[in-house]
């Protein structure tokens, strides 16, 4: 067969484009190209790609995904992992991908979302969402069942949609869950620097090099977002309200 294409609106946590052509190109002859809002991160994921010698499978485009500019019917396929929940209209994120991808090809998904168990009622519960909203840069999160609605009436047919953090902790690995990173442990260095003495050391880091400029003026500020972020997504794993 012929190179196959598929579309990545913007490119997650080290550069999942890359991570997938090493594989699929060991057996599928094909090429990508990845959406991303950022130069720095395209400059970034294109020395990973020289180094690894993919630069001829992979193009980078700095656009908006609501509005790629790319041709219709362009793509065999698209795929975004924690990406369009930054979409502030997934109707508009969504209708693009369609717009942009063959007629009859796939477009696989995965989201961040609130779940049933959510009650904005809860001030709690509206804290914790909050928190992660802000410290994720999200637009207000939705429902299972509001991203599906947004999905169809994009044009798309939604032949699946399940929680994958459910099946996981339902399955052989249930005893580790998908926020375990987040939640801190004096045991192993990984999970230090989540407790609360991890976090105070790297906050005290980042205020010391801030102050010697060897960091950019906002680094301290920026890691407190952050961490909130973290101690909510956590707490909301907890709770089940946030998949």
């Amino acid at each position: 067969g012929g190179a196959r294409h598929s579309t990545l609106p913007p490119a997650t946590k080290g550069n999942l484009s890359t991570r997938l052509l090493r594989v699929t190109s060991i057996t599928l002859p094909c090429t990508a190209a990845s959406r991303h809002n950022n130069e720095y991160q395209i400059g970034r994921a294109r020395r990973y790609d020289s180094r690894l010698g993919l630069s001829h499978l992979l193009n980078y485009a700095k656009t908006d995904f609501c509005n790629t500019g790319f041709d219709s019917n362009q793509y065999d396929g698209a795929y975004a992992i924690e990406a369009t929940c930054h979409a502030t209209d997934k109707v508009k994120c969504y209708s693009e991908i369609f717009r942009v991808i063959k007629p009859g090809s796939c477009f696989v998904c995965y989201e961040w979302i609130v779940t049933d168990k959510y009650d904005h009622s809860n001030e709690e519960h509206r804290k914790i969402r909050h928190g992660i909203e802000l410290g994720n840069s999200l637009p207000t999160l939705e429902t299972a069942k509001q991203v599906v609605a947004a999905m169809e009436q994009s044009g798309f047919v939604v032949e699946e949609s399940y929680d994958v953090c459910e099946q996981f902790e339902s399955g052989p690995a249930k005893n580790i869950t998908w926020y375990n990173p987040l939640e801190g442990s004096y045991t192993n260095l990984n999970g230090l620097k989540a407790t609360p003495i991890g976090r105070v050391i790297t906050s005290s880091m980042c205020i010391a090099l801030e102050a010697l400029h060897l960091a950019p003026k906002g680094t301290f500020k920026t890691t407190q977002i952050l961490e909130e972020a973290a101690v909510n997504l956590v707490r909301g794993g907890q709770l089940g309200i946030f998949r």
